[in-house]
């Protein structure tokens, strides 16, 4: 019993130390609290300071009371004697090992209170980009490698003026019996001038657009990489000014642990009322299991806060540049405030825009560049005036399409060197021919079957009219395939199903059919999308 009353004595010592190292600690504490909080805090030091002072106070009374016991052993006593002495020694176990729980919560209070934020970050993002700007590595060398780019701006634009140089050069002669003798007398002595004038400076100025073009992009390059840090500085910061306020909160989460515990403790050394047998609540150890449990998990947790925020500081050091490690490999925590003042005193900013006069001088000479040839919009006015059927342009009357000729094809025609082929008048001639039947004699509706019989006419025998045939209409076909017509067998057996577009009639010649008045041709008859047996062939747009 002495030697336990001496441990728990020197704990209360252990305890007395806690509390003076938090008294050290306050001005640290209420330098981030408010008003209200700093009487809060006050209240819970006086408090903390109270309890330590009272067990104290109990303690000397158990030990006290354990000398009486410890006398009553020694002296001889009867049954009911020991009795007591017993049961005092129990009350006094008991008293010990409240003092034992209560110096615990007490110590827990107190380096609860003592656990601070030595070196809060008070820092601002803008500092912090200023800092990084002024010490991390790799910016000084994305802004060296700007800065390079700026200077081979001017170096290309240097390439741009005119070159004058200054030309020396000689020789010496030796005399044909001696080689090794030489004279000044037979030397020859060269000096001139070499003006190169900026007239012809096409590759020069490509360069110089060429090293505009990547130097603002670099610049944009190195903008986007400050703002991406800058970004990642105000994460940074708001996530350490979160941790800061969480930490509070799981302080006090650790202070009403305490006082659970506390409480479950008071409940079970709770003397039982006159009368009344001493009886526990049958969840009394449950409820101080729990309670235990409950102050261990949030004295966990606001360690891991307190580990979480003290590693987003180191984070940031790293981040600014003015992390140092000492020869052991630990950190040296330095502030804030002289790494911001060193970085003021010596200010870096990115390079300046390409001035308006390197821009002036680079567009001097663009020539005005057509993006969409004069011939791609005449085709396409072309082919809004075709039609959707894809009939070629020249068998149109109403086109309006002149084709142009090569110009030295039209020079090579007016020195008679090149003459029209005699079937080109030909082929001519029936076109001419056709589009006049077809404007102009209205012939009655062929039938299905006399086309029919027209088209599996022996092949020996020579047609003397055109067939008919049903030309569907595609929409945007663009292929430019030669047209097979395949026999009309196959046409015959072609399914329905691909037979999907309105049809209008065209009137297709015969190859080799002779020129023949317009009276015998027949106007263009409309034939049905599903009729079996009519030839059909689809022919390619043209544009």
């Amino acid at each position: 019993g002495r030697k336990l009353h001496g441990e728990i004595v020197q704990l209360m010592d252990l305890v007395a130390s806690d509390l003076v190292a938090l008294r050290a600690k306050v001005p640290s504490r209420e330098a981030a609290m408010a008003d209200a909080e700093k009487k809060q805090f006050s209240v819970d030091r006086s408090l903390l300071e109270a309890d330590l002072k009272r067990l104290r106070t109990e303690h000397q009374k158990v030990g006290d009371r354990l000398t009486a016991v410890s006398k009553r052993l020694k002296a001889k006593s009867d049954e009911k004697a020991r009795q007591d002495i017993v049961a005092d020694l129990i009350a006094v176990n008991a008293s010990l090992a409240g003092a034992v729980g209560e110096l615990a919560l007490v110590q827990a209070g107190a380096r609860l209170e003592g656990i601070t934020l030595d070196q809060r970050v008070e820092l601002e993002p803008e500092d912090a980009l200023e800092i990084a700007r002024a010490f991390r590595l790799d910016w000084m060398n994305a802004r060296a490698s700007l800065v390079d780019g700026w200077r081979l701006v001017e170096f290309n634009a240097n390439a741009l003026e005119s070159d004058l140089s200054i030309t020396f050069s000689g020789d010496l002669k030796g005399d044909q019996t001696n080689p090794l003798e030489m004279s000044g007398s037979k030397g020859a002595l060269r000096a001139g001038l070499q003006f190169d004038a900026p007239l012809t400076r096409l590759l020069e100025r490509n360069n110089f657009r060429q090293q505009l073009i990547n130097y603002e992009q670099s610049r944009r390059g190195m903008i986007t990489y400050e703002d991406g840090i800058f970004q990642g500085f105000r994460l940074a910061l708001r996530t350490l000014k979160q941790r800061e306020q969480n930490l509070e909160i799981q302080r006090r989460a650790v202070k009403i642990a305490i006082r659970r515990v506390d409480q479950t403790r008071q409940m079970l050394t709770k003397p039982p009322a006159p009368g009344q047998p001493a009886l526990l609540s049958p969840t009394a150890t449950q409820d101080l299991l729990s309670a235990l449990a409950a102050l261990r998990e949030s004295q966990n947790n606001f360690m891991s806060v307190w580990l979480a925020y003290y590693s987003g500081r180191m984070t940031l050091m790293r981040d600014l540049g003015v992390m140092r490690i000492d020869d052991k490999g630990l950190w040296v925590d330095e502030p804030l405030e002289k790494a911001l003042e060193e970085a003021r005193k010596y200010p870096s900013a990115l390079p300046p825009a390409i001035p308006e006069a390197l821009l002036k001088q680079a567009e001097e000479g663009m020539e005005a560049v057509r993006l969409v040839p004069q011939e791609s919009e005449q085709e396409a006015s072309t082919e809004d005036r075709t039609s959707g059927i894809g009939v070629p342009d020249f068998l149109r009357g109403d086109s309006g399409v002149v084709s142009k000729r090569p110009s030295f094809l039209e020079q090579m025609k007016r020195k008679k060197k090149i003459r029209k082929p005699a079937f080109l008048n030909k082929i001519g001639e029936a076109v001419r021919g056709i589009r006049r039947a077809s404007r102009a004699v209205p012939v009655q509706e062929a039938s299905a079957g006399s086309a029919r019989d027209e088209g599996l006419a022996d092949p020996g025998t020579r047609p003397s009219k055109p067939r008919v045939a049903t030309l569907p209409v595609v929409a945007d076909r663009q292929e430019d395939d030669a047209v097979e017509v395949p026999p009309v067998s196959m046409l015959a057996r072609r399914p329905k199903s691909r037979q999907r577009s309105t049809s209008e009639p065209v009137v297709v010649p015969p190859v080799s059919a002779p020129n023949v008045p317009p009276a015998s041709y027949r106007p263009p008859v409309p034939a049905k999308p599903n009729q079996v047996g009519d030839p059909v062939f689809q022919l390619p747009r043209t544009r």
